[in-house]
C-alpha cells in the first residue's frame, strides 16, 4: 500500500513540476514530509534526518559560482 502511495507521489511531483515550471524537488520534499508524518507516523526530526542534506550542500557549492 505504501509503495503505491510513494509511486503516486513521484508521478504527481513530476506532473506538478512540469505544469508549474517549479523544481520537482520542492514537490517531492513536500510529499516526503506528508507521507512520513501522516502515513508512517514519523516525527519531523526523523524525516529531516533521512534527507541527504550533505548532497544539497555539495550541489549548492558546485553551482553557487555559476
Amino acid at each position: 500500500m505504501i509503495s503505491l502511495i510513494v509511486v503516486l507521489a513521484i508521478v504527481i511531483s513530476i506532473a506538478l513540476g512540469y505544469k508549474t515550471k517549479i523544481n520537482t524537488g520542492f514537490f517531492a520534499i513536500s510529499f516526503a514530509y506528508i507521507i512520513g508524518c501522516f502515513f508512517l507516523d514519523l516525527k519531523t526530526g526523523e524525516i529531516i534526518n533521512m534527507w541527504p542534506i550533505k548532497i544539497f550542500f555539495v550541489i549548492f557549492a558546485c553551482f553557487a559560482f555559476l
